[in-house]
């Protein structure tokens, strides 16, 4: 039976890439407010605000202390406004928000965002990366799970992964980023 737990393999260090490449699934919903005056009607900015930061959470795992918008945004086909959300840990992310239609439908998109956002880890890409470091170090093939899509690590924060082989065993995965631009190191527990 084959255990991640040699120990003349410790530590096992792999630094990762940043990541550069984001991209969020469209996200599409009715936000019509009420009408005020004259037959003017605006977006209804605390529910649009809501629906953000419920994506932001269901996409990227990012958690939010609070989304704004501006309000009194006239619903009109085309327009393209901002939005802010504010994460755990004090950064934010700015939030680009086109209305679809005249009937209050909008698209939302933190590409942008997401991308100038400090110490951003892909789970995706950092999960790879510890399996094929794993694969070549110590000739196992694993599975890898960091939880979150996403992740914000800054210089000397850490996190687990579990790694496990296929007849089941499993270790932890200890990553402490190196600096704020998405670079960590990694050892096999």
């Amino acid at each position: 039976m084959v255990r991640f737990t040699n120990s003349f393999l410790q530590p096992m260090l792999r630094a990762v890439a940043p990541l550069t490449v984001l991209t969020l699934a469209g996200c599409s919903f009715s936000v019509e407010g009420l009408s005020f005056g004259f037959g003017n009607r605006t977006l209804d900015a605390e529910k649009l605000e809501t629906e953000i930061s419920q994506g932001l959470t269901t996409q990227t795992g990012l958690a939010t202390t609070a989304v704004t918008c501006p309000e009194d945004q006239a619903i009109e086909a085309g327009n393209v406004f901002s939005c802010e959300a504010a994460l755990e840990g004090g950064q934010t992310l700015a939030i680009q928000v086109t209305q679809n239609d005249d009937e209050g439908n909008v698209n939302w998109s933190a590409d942008e965002g997401l991308a100038n956002l400090r110490g951003l880890i892909s789970s995706e890409t950092l999960e790879t990366q510890i399996a094929q470091g794993i694969a070549e170090q110590l000739n196992i093939e694993a599975t890898i799970d960091c939880g979150a899509p996403y992740r914000i690590l800054l210089t000397g924060e850490s996190f687990n992964c579990t790694a496990t082989d296929n007849s089941g065993n499993s270790a932890s995965v200890a990553v402490t980023a190196e600096d704020d631009a998405g670079n960590v190191v990694w050892r096999l527990q």
